[in-house]
């Protein structure tokens, strides 16, 4: 029984090694996934210094309190409006068409 049980210890060895470097392997695989993930894109990184460098200056403008306080007095109906008014204001012209060249009707 000396040698069965040396035996069964020897083999109960080998499966902790290899379950220990499964686990191992597992983590370094689950570790690089993330740090993969963690790592943004070069065409986002620009993107979100500009806007970080847009909203710093629109945080350190004087009128930025006073835009707050409006904000807080307006309903949302009335913040929705005002919006679908600038968005008008700044959409191009359609261009005009002359009086005398009018669509002829082709037959």
């Amino acid at each position: 029984m000396g040698a069965a049980g040396a035996e069964a210890a020897d083999l109960r060895g080998r499966g902790s090694r290899r379950v220990a470097s499964l686990l191992l392997t597992l983590l370094c695989v689950i570790s690089a996934a993330r740090g993969a993930e963690a790592q943004p894109a070069a065409g986002q990184a620009e993107g979100l210094d500009a806007e970080m460098l847009r909203d710093l200056d629109v945080l350190n403008s004087g009128e930025y309190a006073r835009d707050r306080e409006l904000g807080k007095r307006l309903r949302l109906l009335e913040r929705l409006r005002i919006l679908e008014a600038l968005r008008f204001l700044e959409s191009p012209l359609p261009p005009a068409t002359p009086a005398g060249s009018s669509q002829k009707e082709v037959k």
